[in-house]
């Protein structure tokens, strides 16, 4: 048995500890009717922060609070950039993020969370999984517990691409209920 499964089966074990203590309120939400927004993403990449940072100020155009967590690869230090993020010296030997920022967003009340790929990363994943937020959106995982609605996308596509489909996706949640006429 490797490192990493090793470290990847105390993960899993740790998690499912903690989510079996975690008390999730679940609301109907929609996009239009959600006042603050979670951005959970990897900003290891200029292209994945500009990407993000756009998409934020765009929802903050809405009259949305948005609230962001990025994680950056290989970054010691998280001082410098506009937004809450942690590191990879930032994960313990079970790939557990430990760090303030991590908890204060976690702390935070948000109607929609969403988790901006790229790929599998389980401590993005246990973020989303760990989080109150009353609609979980990412990219499609085998880990069914970390989202309500997972987008299956082809791994060439980039992040704009991603934000453009769930922007459609969730409109299509966005219907008005009236009564029906007799």
């Amino acid at each position: 048995m490797s490192w990493r499964n090793i470290q990847s089966f105390f993960h899993q074990r740790f998690l499912s500890q903690q989510l079996a203590k975690l008390r999730r309120e679940r609301k109907p939400v929609n996009l239009d009717s959600a006042q603050t927004v979670g951005l959970l993403f990897d900003a290891s990449s200029l292209t994945a922060r500009s990407a993000v940072m756009q998409y934020a100020d765009e929802l903050r155009s809405r009259n949305k609070r948005v609230r962001m967590l990025g994680y950056l690869e290989g970054h010691p230090d998280t001082g410098e950039f506009a937004f809450p993020c942690f590191s990879q010296k930032q994960l313990d030997w079970a790939l557990r993020p430990k760090s303030k920022a991590v908890d204060e967003f976690l702390a935070q009340p948000i109607d929609v969370l969403l988790m901006m790929p790229p790929g599998q990363q389980p401590w993005l994943e246990y973020i989303a999984a760990m989080s109150t937020a009353h609609l979980k959106v990412g990219p499609y995982t085998n880990h069914t517990y970390c989202f309500d609605v997972m987008i299956d996308m082809p791994a060439d596509n980039d992040l704009k691409q991603f934000i453009r489909q769930v922007e459609q996706l969730l409109k299509k949640t966005n219907t008005k209920h009236e009564p029906a006429q007799v």
